[in-house]
C-alpha cells in the first residue's frame, strides 16, 4: 500500500468515527435538554418545600394554627422531611447534569476535530492524483480523460446557469408588462364607457409604463436568445420574439392617434402572454437540462475519485 493509500485509509476510518460521534452528539443533546428541564423543575419543587418549612418554623399563620391544634412539631417534621427529600433529588439531578455537560463538551470538541474531514480527504485525493499523473501510464490517461469530462460538464453548467439567469430576467419583465397592460385595459374599458379625461390619462400612464418596460425586455430577450444559442437551444424562439417586438413598436408609435386603442391593448396583451409562455417553457427546459448536467457532473466526479482511489502506485 502506498503512502497515499495509507493516508486515505486513515481518513476513511475517521469518517466512520465521524458518523458515530455525530450520532452520540445528537443523543447527548437530547438527554441534556430533558435533564436540564428536570433539574429546573426539581429546583422549583425544592424551593417551594423550603418556603413551606420556613412558614411552619417561623411566625406565620400556618405556624400559629399548627401550634394551636397541637400538631406543629408533627407538621414541621413532615415539611422538613419533604424539603430534605426534594433537595436531595435536586442535588442528584444537578450532579448528573454537570457530568453530562462535561461529556457533551468533550463530544463537541471531537466533532470540531473531525469536521474538517471532507477538506482533508479532498486534499489527500488530489495529492494522490498528482502522483498518478506523474507516474504516467493507463491510469494517468484515464484520470486525464475524467478531468476533461468534468471540465466539459462544469462549463456546460455555467452556460446553463447564465441562460437561466437571462431567462428569469426576461420573464420578470414580461410579467411587469402584462400587469401594466392589464391595468391599461381596465382603464380603457371604463374610458370606452365615457370615463372622461381622468380615465384616459390613467390608461396612458400604464401604457407609457409598459412601453418603458418593453425597451428593457427587448434587450433581455436578445440576451436570452444569445444564451440559448450558447447551450444549443433554438426552437424558433427568435422568430416568435421578433414578431412581437415589431407589433409592439408599431402599436406604441401610433397609439395616441389611434381610436382602436382598446383592441390593440388586447392584442398586445395576447402577444405578451405568448412571449411569457414561451420564455417560461424554455426556462423549464433549461432547468431540466441543468438537472441532467448536474447529475452527469456528480457521476463524473465520482468516477474520477474511484480512478484515483483504485490506482496502484509503487
Amino acid at each position: 500500500m502506498s503512502i497515499y493509500d495509507e493516508k486515505l485509509q486513515r481518513l476513511r476510518e475517521l469518517q466512520s468515527r465521524r458518523y458515530a460521534i455525530r450520532a452520540n452528539m445528537k443523543a447527548l443533546r437530547s438527554r441534556y435538554d430533558e435533564l436540564e428541564a428536570r433539574v429546573n423543575e426539581l429546583k422549583r419543587e425544592s424551593s417551594t418545600a423550603r418556603e413551606a418549612l420556613g412558614r411552619l418554623e417561623g411566625r406565620s399563620a400556618a405556624a400559629f394554627f399548627a401550634a394551636l391544634t397541637g400538631k406543629k412539631t408533627e407538621k414541621t417534621d413532615a415539611a422538613r422531611a419533604k424539603a430534605d427529600a426534594a433537595q436531595a433529588e435536586y442535588d442528584a439531578a444537578a450532579k448528573e447534569l454537570a457530568a453530562l455537560t462535561k461529556e457533551l463538551r468533550a463530544a463537541e470538541q471531537d466533532c470540531d476535530r473531525i469536521e474538517s474531514f471532507d477538506r482533508r480527504y479532498a486534499a489527500a485525493i488530489e495529492e494522490k492524483a498528482a502522483a498518478v499523473m506523474a507516474a504516467g501510464g493507463a491510469e494517468a490517461q484515464a484520470l486525464a480523460d475524467a478531468d476533461t469530462r468534468i471540465n466539459g460538464q462544469e462549463s456546460r453548467l455555467r452556460e446553463l446557469d447564465e441562460a437561466v439567469a437571462a431567462g428569469q430576467k426576461a420573464l420578470h419583465s414580461a410579467q411587469d408588462i402584462l400587469r401594466a397592460l392589464d391595468s391599461a385595459k381596465d382603464w380603457s374599458t371604463v374610458d370606452l364607457l365615457g370615463g372622461g379625461l381622468i380615465f384616459d390619462i390613467a390608461k396612458h400612464d400604464h401604457l407609457n409604463s409598459a412601453q418603458s418596460q418593453l425597451e428593457r425586455l427587448k434587450k433581455e430577450l436578445r440576451r436570452f436568445g444569445d444564451e440559448l444559442n450558447d447551450v444549443h437551444i433554438d426552437a424558433d424562439f427568435q422568430l416568435n420574439i421578433d414578431g412581437f417586438l415589431k407589433f409592439a413598436d408599431c402599436f406604441f408609435d401610433g397609439l395616441l392617434a389611434n381610436w382602436t386603442v382598446h383592441d390593440r391593448i388586447t392584442q398586445s396583451r395576447e402577444r405578451m402572454t405568448e412571449v411569457k409562455s414561451r420564455v417560461s417553457s424554455l426556462l423549464d427546459r433549461l432547468t431540466a437540462e441543468r438537472s441532467s448536467a448536474s447529475s452527469t457532473l456528480q457521476s463524473a466526479r465520482s468516477a474520477r475519485r474511484r480512478i484515483i482511489e483504485e490506482a496502484r502506485l509503487g
